[in-house]
């Protein structure tokens, strides 16, 4: 009977065990369903003046360091100039410049205490490009501390998913603004400009106006 006792008391503590650990881990995947929504936001990009061919967004998350952006794009896609099914997973990236000249993805980033930013262009093959500016549109140069990557990307006649990596390990960024816009040029010649927000009577993706999304980097965690 004392034995029986005695299992008892033990199964009652292993069922109790059983069940903090249960709230443990419903409690830490609720922080990290909460940290995951910080760390990752989407936006509809706005076409500048007129309706564009397409309808674009982008989702930006961090990732390691890194700032994942995933363009997702719908509609006329397969008349952009630069559309090529086999383009992204048959080529090799390269740091090019002028891809604005053909369909061009594009990010901006600055800490909102600083007057320097970063513009970053990527093309549907995966080349890509980075640019320090000093301030508002001054001193353009490379930037070689930072680095794109091509991450995944799909092609079809109305729709493309496209996702790339942006390496900040080496910028000094702690809170963050970030523009994304996307110059759609079609093979007809015809243009699309697509930003987060546009304020002016020009396209004008550098103002720090349409820098809507927004992220902090403390002792070296982004949230």
């Amino acid at each position: 009977m004392k034995q029986f006792h005695v299992a008892c008391v033990n199964l009652q503590a292993v069922l109790t065990c059983c069940l903090f650990m249960n709230l443990a881990i419903r409690t830490l995947h609720v922080v990290l369903e909460i940290e995951n929504e910080k760390m990752n936001q989407s936006a509809v990009l706005v076409p500048f003046c007129k309706p564009s061919q397409i309808t674009a967004m982008c989702q930006v998350a961090v990732r390691g360091g890194c700032l994942e952006l995933t363009y997702s794009l719908k509609g006329s896609c397969e008349q952009l100039d630069g559309y090529d099914r086999g383009a992204f997973s048959s080529s090799v990236c390269e740091r090019k410049d002028h891809l604005w000249e053909q369909t061009c993805l594009e990010a901006f980033l600055a800490d909102e205490s600083k007057k320097d930013y970063w513009e970053m262009n990527v093309s549907l093959s995966g080349d890509w490009n980075i640019f320090c500016f000093s301030d508002y549109r001054q001193a353009r140069t490379e930037e070689n501390r930072s680095q794109v990557y091509k991450n995944n990307a799909y092609f079809s006649k109305n729709e493309i998913y496209f996702s790339c990596l942006w390496d900040l390990m080496q910028l000094d960024i702690k809170k963050a603004r970030i523009g994304i816009s996307m110059i759609a040029n079609y093979k007809d010649g015809q243009q699309d400009l697509l930003a987060l927000a546009h304020d002016g009577a020009i396209a004008d993706f550098h103002k720090r106006s349409s820098f809507l999304l927004n992220f902090s980097h403390e002792n070296g965690v982004w949230l």
